[in-house]
């Protein structure tokens, strides 16, 4: 029809999820929100198990690997750190048994 226009938009690469893996209780991915912490992610997976060790907290964000020590940041000691799409976490373990999640060992 006259005077109608059609637009696509098709977005290649960008999860909106998060991904929690390691010692959280429900490890999986999670729908990312705006303002999302890494506190607020551990916390979507159903928070740390007893062998979680919170001060080796793992962020993959843009090929790039931070370490953060979520516990000094619960207590308020250091800035909160912010999740963005498609970020990896993995919160480091104790004991060093393996765990999978879709076929990927970590």
């Amino acid at each position: 029809a006259a005077g109608v226009t059609s637009h696509t938009s098709i977005r290649f690469g960008v999860d909106e999820n998060v991904f929690m893996l390691g010692c959280v209780q429900k490890p999986g991915r999670y729908p990312w929100q705006s303002r999302m912490s890494v506190l607020m992610g551990i916390a979507s997976a159903g928070g740390l198990t007893k062998d979680a060790l919170s001060q080796q907290v793992y962020i993959v964000s843009d090929q790039q690997l931070i370490l953060v020590d979520a516990t000094k940041i619960a207590r308020g000691e250091t800035n909160a750190v912010l999740l963005k799409a498609g970020d990896v976490v993995v919160v480091g373990c104790r004991s060093e048994r393996v765990k999978m999640y879709e076929g990927i060992a970590y």
